[in-house]
């Protein structure tokens, strides 16, 4: 959409700006249930940092180590378990992303794409990584090493960004791939409008322009190991009649109705199916 375009009748564009940190917690919870197809970094309306795993004290597990009499040899699982996802050493700048102003990038093989946000503004991530072998990851720093999605090339997908984020801080995004890519940041006030039933395999980010009062989503995993996260922002100013903002996920087939007044935003993340049916 284009900054001069109202986000909804009666309400100021600032609507769709950070004030969901509500969603925060169950965020988290609903990423780490999920595994590799969690999206989003979860602030909690506070910061990043406040919201971030904690990791287990270093104290305990030395403590533990030192008792431990018996040596255990690692489990099938421990032993073919994949290392911990870390930052790509190529840096690409993208540099700043604002209303009207997106960034582009492209590159080969594993990288570190680094913006910042001029605004407080969501943005979405766009990979096309439709001429890349092998498999494909998209994540970032503040993920603590889970990805935001990941999948066989090749592989295309848009994810939402810094929906929790309350600062304009630097911030980044990981691709882990081979061969050539883009990747292309913009602003969510950028998103086109679209009516109608819309229908799609892997992640997406969709603005529901028509106003109504929720929509029905129906999703089909594609595989062992797949499940979803959704998420949904309304434009329409809070009021006792709802909610503005709504979070569901699971890793079996669902349909379900979601009640969130429209015109908004709802973020799908998964490699699977999914239908989702605006209602008047």
């Amino acid at each position: 959409m284009t900054t001069t375009r109202a986000l909804a009748a009666d309400a100021p564009r600032t609507v769709r700006r950070l004030a969901v940190g509500v969603l925060a917690v169950g965020l988290l919870a609903l990423t780490t249930a999920c595994g590799g197809s969690g999206d989003d970094d979860a602030d909690g309306g506070a910061s990043a940092t406040a919201a971030a795993r904690v990791p287990a004290s270093a104290a305990a597990d030395a403590t533990a180590d030192a008792t431990q009499e018996v040596t255990e040899e690692p489990t099938e699982d421990e032993a073919t378990e994949s290392p911990e996802l870390t930052a790509p050493a190529t840096v690409l700048a993208a540099g700043a992303v604002a209303d009207g102003a997106p960034a582009v990038v492209s590159g080969a093989g594993p990288a570190t794409v680094t913006y910042s946000r001029q605004g407080e503004i969501a943005v979405t991530a766009a990979l096309d990584c439709s001429a890349c072998t092998g498999e494909v990851v998209i994540s970032a720093s503040d993920r603590g090493g889970e990805p935001w999605g990941e999948g066989p090339a090749p592989f295309t997908g848009t994810y939402l960004l810094d929906i929790m984020t309350s600062t304009a801080a630097d911030r980044d995004v990981w691709v882990v791939a081979e061969g050539p890519w883009t990747l292309t940041l913009a602003s969510w006030n950028e998103l086109p409008p679209i009516t109608g039933p819309q229908s799609g395999t892997g992640s997406a980010v969709l603005y529901l322009s028509e106003a109504g009062s929720g929509f029905d989503v129906s999703y089909t995993p594609v595989g062992e190991g797949d499940s979803v996260s959704i998420r949904a922002y309304s434009d329409v100013a809070s009021t006792d009649s709802g909610p503005d903002s709504r979070l569901l996920g699971d890793t079996e087939a669902f349909t379900e109705s979601v009640d969130l007044p429209l015109p908004g935003v709802v973020a799908i993340t998964t490699n699977g199916s999914w239908t989702l049916t605006p209602r008047p």
